[in-house]
């Protein structure tokens, strides 16, 4: 199947997984795709990653332009366990010139110490300001651009390898990263935004989870230690402090612009459990962004997977937080309807009623700054 090349449109090129109605859960799977994903890059990745393009190794070559979905099965599922294992088809760990597929993550923890950790296991050691995290914003690229691993590892399940992978990333060990795959050649210029590693830690990363200076050159095992406080939340958890909450605006600002300023921030602050409805989050964020700039992130515009990832799911209750407090007691906001469709955009097999969604955007919208909490 060949590249989808969209000529004089802004969606630019990809090659969409497209699956046959023999993969039921991918044909789910590709309409429901967080609207954020990462891609952490450094000098030595696989393939080709910068402003312009992301490239598999593979791309370039006659099987580059061919869906994975329309391989054979044998080979399709071998591709996809080495990709997620970082094997070539020799079983080493080097880089592998057959793989046409690319990861990403919607998960910024995972993001951040992936590069934090690539700085001290790379051959090449990279500078910070080398390793670089791309944001995408995935409502702007094709159906069927990304798909999340765990899917696409259903689909090949009969495989023993993969069969078993999946049951390492499904079981009770928090094994799981929030990956999402691309594959062959995507443009995402104009469609992303690219910060370096050493721009958040001049901007103060430590600041906001000081554990990040620690234990930098492990990766899946460093995840689950660092989620381990998000298992005692609401217990225990983290009040943020006006001070966090500037660094966090600042540093988004900074990395990545107006565009992604709001919702990367919130990420930020993500990174340690947070109690609901914090005082400083709520203050800070109705001060520095406007009731517009809020709805545009929240209901129908967001769709968060935080299913075994704490750290999304605190994105989602953040969101969630933020909107209400546009929606203070006496408001004309039925504050039941918008969590009514807040359960329903956190949980994926939940139908949402998209006219009532636009009444209460529309209603948002006309909130004046007085009526904020």
């Amino acid at each position: 199947m060949a590249a989808a090349i969209l000529a004089n449109n802004p969606l630019g090129q990809a090659l969409p997984f497209r699956p046959g109605p023999d993969l039921p859960v991918l044909d789910r799977s590709i309409d429901y795709v967080p609207r954020y994903l990462f891609r952490t890059y450094a000098p030595k990745s696989n393939g080709l990653t910068n402003e312009t393009i992301v490239e598999a190794a593979a791309a370039s070559r006659p099987c580059g332009n061919v869906d994975l979905l329309q391989l054979p099965r044998n080979k399709a599922a071998a591709m996809l366990w080495n990709h997620l294992n970082w094997k070539t088809r020799n079983g080493s760990w080097f880089r592998d010139n057959d793989d046409n597929l690319m990861s990403w993550t919607s998960s910024l923890y995972f993001a951040i110490q992936h590069g934090l950790r690539r700085h001290y296991t790379d051959f090449d050691h990279p500078d910070h300001s080398n390793i670089r995290i791309c944001v995408v914003d995935t409502r702007k690229f094709p159906r069927g651009t990304f798909v999340k691993d765990l899917d696409l590892m259903e689909a090949y399940v009969d495989n023993e390898d993969v069969g078993r992978f999946l049951n390492l990333r499904l079981g009770e060990g928090g094994w799981y990263f929030g990956e999402y795959l691309s594959q062959g050649r995507l443009s995402i210029e104009g469609r992303s935004g690219h910060t370096s590693l050493r721009l958040l830690l001049d901007m103060g990363l430590y600041d906001l989870e000081p554990r990040f200076g620690e234990e930098q050159e492990r990766l899946a095992t460093r995840i689950v230690e660092l989620r381990a406080p998000f298992r005692a939340a609401p217990l225990i958890s983290c009040p943020a402090s006006k001070m966090q909450v500037r660094k966090a605006i600042a540093a988004a600002q900074a990395a990545f612009g107006d565009e992604y300023a709001l919702p990367f921030s919130l990420m930020l602050l993500c990174l340690c459990p947070r109690p609901r409805k914090d005082p400083a989050i709520l203050a800070g964020f109705g001060a520095t962004f406007t009731d517009k700039e809020i709805v545009r992130l929240s209901l129908h515009t967001l769709q968060v997977d935080g299913e075994r990832l704490p750290e999304v799911q605190q994105f989602a209750d953040l969101v969630h937080d933020l909107r209400m407090h546009l929606a203070p007691e006496g408001s004309a906001i039925n504050p039941l309807l918008v969590d009514n469709l807040y359960s329903r955009l956190a949980s994926p097999g939940l139908p949402i009623d998209l006219t009532q969604i636009d009444d209460v955007v529309s209603s948002i919208s006309s909130l004046s700054v007085s009526q904020r909490a």
